[in-house]
Order: structure tokens, then sequence, then C-alpha cells
């Protein structure tokens, strides 16, 4: 049984998408395990510390990244918040610990060049948007 992501509490709420990237699979794992042993830590603060609803999509999605040369294996990890984005970008709180967790990842003792990391916080509503698959185009036949 999967759990429905983002849960009907994030309904308006944001979406924080954490992407890695690097250029083989081993690094990629590595990589993987840093953030692994590093979430508890984020999620406590942000929970516990912030009082912010937070829900994991508790997968890394792998994909393969055939553009950038340096980065050919990326993995995706999800968070959703209660919080609207609007608030959520305000809240000097939230950044706060955002950074913290982000500054974790200069701290990788076998990190290389081509171990990358970036995050974006959007609105749950742009977030479905953008993996909202496309529909199939009608064909009028004349």
């Amino acid at each position: 049984m999967t759990k429905q992501f983002p849960h009907s509490k994030c309904l308006y709420g944001s979406i924080l998408q954490l992407k890695l990237t690097a250029h083989n699979l081993l690094e990629l794992g590595e990589w993987i395990g840093w953030t692994k042993s590093r979430l508890p830590r984020f999620l406590n603060d942000c929970d516990n510390e912030y009082q912010l609803y937070i829900q994991t999509k508790n997968q890394f999605d792998l994909s393969r990244n055939e553009s950038d040369v340096d980065a050919s294996y990326v993995a995706t990890y999800l968070f959703a918040f209660a919080e609207a984005c609007e608030n959520l970008s305000r809240n000097r709180a939230f950044y706060y610990c955002l950074n913290s967790f982000i500054d974790q990842f200069t701290l990788c003792p076998y990190r290389t060049p081509t171990m990358k990391l970036s995050y974006k916080l959007i609105s749950r509503h742009d977030w479905a948007m953008e993996n909202q698959r496309p529909l199939p185009q009608r064909i009028r036949r004349t």
C-alpha cells in the first residue's frame, strides 16, 4: 500500500524538491547515503523546532540525465509542507533550518566535483502541473 503524496494536509502547501546528481551510480549511491543520514535532523528541526507539518515521499526517484555530461544520474527527493509556498518562503526559521541542512553537503568527505546538489521550493499546484502527464493530442479526421 502506497501513501498518497502529498497528503491532503498539504493540499494547498508547498513542495521542496531536492535533486542529487552524480557521474556514476557508485557516486550517486554514496550521495544518497549521505543525504539519508542527514534527513532525520532536518525533519526533526522542521517539526519540533519550527512546528512545520512535513511529509516525505520516503524514496528517491532515480533517473538518467543525458543532457549534462558531468552528471548522468539524478536522484530526486520530495518534501511536502502544509505551509503555503508564499508563507514558507518568508519564514526565516525554515530557511535557517534548510540552510543548515544544505550546508551539511559541503562537509561530505568523499564528494567529487561531479556530485552536485540543487533544490527548489514550489507550490503544490505548480509541482502537480510539472508532473502531469501530457494528454494525447486529438486528431480530427475529416
